[in-house]
């Protein structure tokens, strides 16, 4: 075989985490390396105590690499996306602390301080020093804290409704073609929710005014609220937000004949839901395609269109949901 058709190995993202963690403590200088030693020192056969100490990129790697033998299992996944939030500005100082055991192995900590390494910064920590190791087992047992969550502290109102908006508006967003829009971590659900607070109120209120007085709406009120958002957020008027939602939740189809972009897409709404019931679910994702698809090509004045096209527009990547006509900022009262 010759050089040129050799393949070269495809590393997984452990290795290929591990390699670059391993660069970097090679670079350490020797203050980082006495520091290094001087902290583990401390650590072996200390009593319970703590203190803030300064973990440089190059520290963390050394610590990872050479005193993390006595630890759960590395996911590199997770100290990768941390190692993202670090670098977008999105870590944060809080309560959370790094340990070790009392024979001067990292008892918790290990994530935080490969992404320390990956994201080339500085840790200012609490560390824990004298931990037992049969106490690692009371280590993480807590119930995580959700975007709502920590809203909910923040003095935001019904965050749980909220937070199921923003998260299936970039559910939406994403599938359509906005890669930005994602919210990879329970912090950029919180900072969307918060920043986007008085446009929830609104489409909660629209969602739910959609349904009333109806027996048999054809959307489930977050649905509707959802579909209320990614429409605001897509510089829809208010007025034709709330008018296409609520002639829709009440249309069991349309006087305008069967390929009405309404009358179509509640006709692949009911199938869907039929197929549901045999266990062929009908994602939020895909029935909130169809909606606005049907919204858009009547904002455009389409009067037919065949079923088929919905299809395709839901399959691959949804459509985007941009106001399709002239863009008019309303004054807020």
């Amino acid at each position: 075989m010759t050089e040129e058709n050799v393949v070269p190995l495809k590393r997984s993202l452990t290795d290929d985490l591990r390699a670059q963690i391993t660069e970097i403590a090679a670079k350490a200088s020797e203050k980082d390396r006495t520091d290094v030693s001087k902290l583990i020192k401390r650590a072996e056969h200390a009593n319970y105590s703590a203190e803030v100490t300064s973990l440089t990129s190059a520290m963390c790697a050394l610590l990872f690499l050479f005193h993390n033998s006595h630890n759960r299992p590395w996911s590199a996944g997770w100290s990768q996306e941390l190692a993202r939030r670090m670098k977008a500005g999105q870590w944060k100082q809080n309560s959370m602390s790094a340990g070790f055991y009392k024979d001067g192995l990292l008892e918790d900590g290990q994530h935080r301080l490969a992404a320390v390494a990956l994201s080339g910064s500085t840790w200012n920590v609490v560390v824990v020093f004298g931990v037992e190791h049969g106490s690692v087992d009371t280590i993480d047992g807590g119930r995580r804290r959700s975007g709502a969550d920590h809203a909910l502290l923040d003095g935001i109102a019904d965050p749980s409704k909220k937070q199921a908006i923003v998260k299936t508006a970039a559910n939406y967003f994403v599938r359509s073609g906005d890669a930005t829009a994602a919210l990879k971590s329970e912090a950029e659900v919180k900072a969307a929710i918060e920043a986007n607070d008085a446009l929830l109120v609104q489409a909660i209120e629209i969602g739910d005014q959609s349904r009333e007085n109806l027996g048999a709406p054809q959307l489930k009120a977050s649905v509707a609220s959802a579909i209320a958002y990614v429409m605001m957020k897509s510089e829809w008027p208010m007025q034709v937000i709330r008018e296409k939602l609520a002639f829709f939740q009440q249309s069991g189809g349309s006087t305008l004949g069967e390929n009405d972009p309404f009358f179509v897409a509640v006709a692949l709404l009911e199938a869907g839901r039929r197929r549901a019931s045999r266990g062929e679910k009908l994602t939020t994702a895909k029935e909130m395609g169809f909606v606005m698809l049907a919204f858009l090509e009547a904002a455009k004045g389409t009067k037919a269109i065949h079923k088929k096209r919905f299809l395709e527009a839901v399959k691959k990547e949804l459509p985007n949901p941009r106001y399709p006509g002239e863009v008019i900022h309303e004054v807020a009262a």
